[in-house]
């Protein structure tokens, strides 16, 4: 990163929205990175907030880089979490840390995306049922997309009761205090 886009402080007049060619920032130093170098620091003119250059980085507080490129081939190629962490040589927890990161941006992207679209075709709605953790909490995901581009606009999540019969042994799974906590920490129910 060249110049910092904006100041990261939400308190600050240049806080996303920088006038075009003010010079709203001061270089402030350098601090040495073990892995990534010198990272150049910056303060604000306006409200004297520091930041640095990882500051705007995909990759701000990791201390190992992973190509998100090789992370995204992976995932579309239907890898687990943990062939993932084999082959890039790291931790189940570091690949879902850089996917939860790489699907924020994506979503960010899209509603930014979602901003300029113009409809000029009609839309399809379509949604299906699955299943978080076991088969006691059922969900549905509904999808919108455009007809002929199959742009995906929408998507949404809603938890559902589970249906049909349960047998005794499984009543009494699902009332044991294991599933009932998970239920109430998960979802958010009473």
């Amino acid at each position: 990163m060249k110049t910092p886009p904006f100041c990261p402080n939400d308190g600050c007049n240049y806080h996303q929205t920088v006038p075009p060619g003010s010079v709203w920032y001061v270089r402030y130093g350098h601090y040495h990175s073990t892995n990534r170098g010198p990272i150049q620091r910056y303060r604000c003119k306006r409200c004297g907030t520091h930041f640095s250059s990882q500051t705007f980085s995909l990759d701000y507080m990791t201390q190992r880089t992973i190509s998100y490129r090789r992370i995204f081939e992976l995932l579309t190629s239907s890898t687990g979490i943990r062939g993932m962490g084999r082959i890039l040589k790291a931790s189940p927890h570091c690949i879902t840390n850089r996917i939860s990161r790489l699907a924020r941006q994506s979503l960010a992207i899209h509603a930014d995306l979602l901003d300029t679209l113009i409809l000029n075709e009609d839309l399809v709605a379509d949604g299906f049922e699955s299943f978080a953790v076991s088969q006691y909490f059922p969900n549905n995901i509904q999808l919108l997309a455009g007809k002929k581009s199959q742009y995906w606009i929408y998507s949404d999540y809603a938890h559902l009761r589970r249906k049909g019969r349960m047998t005794d042994y499984c009543q009494q799974r699902f009332k044991s205090s294991a599933f009932r906590r998970f239920q109430f920490s998960a979802f958010g129910d009473n």
